[in-house]
């Protein structure tokens, strides 16, 4: 992220070491937090708001999601975040 901040915008990244602090922050407790339950679920879901953010500032990052599917039985896998 920091060289994409360095690149998009020719700023210092380290201005936003906080930010991105808080959104490494956010990306441990979506993956520790996650399971079953509605705080995993809500962990997730402001990690992935967070991902749809960046998306939109920084088109070049490409984010994979995979899953399996259990309707179809079928690995999905969706790289736009949005």
């Amino acid at each position: 992220i920091y060289n994409l901040i360095a690149k998009s915008f020719s700023e210092n990244p380290d201005n936003y070491a906080q930010e991105c602090q808080v959104l490494q922050y956010c990306r441990q407790d979506a993956v520790k937090g996650a399971g079953s339950n509605m705080t995993g679920r809500d962990l997730l879901y402001k990690y992935f708001g967070q991902l749809e953010i960046l998306e939109m500032r920084f088109p070049e990052i490409c984010v994979n999601f995979l899953w399996n599917d259990t309707f179809i039985n079928k690995l999905t896998i969706q790289t736009a975040i949005a």
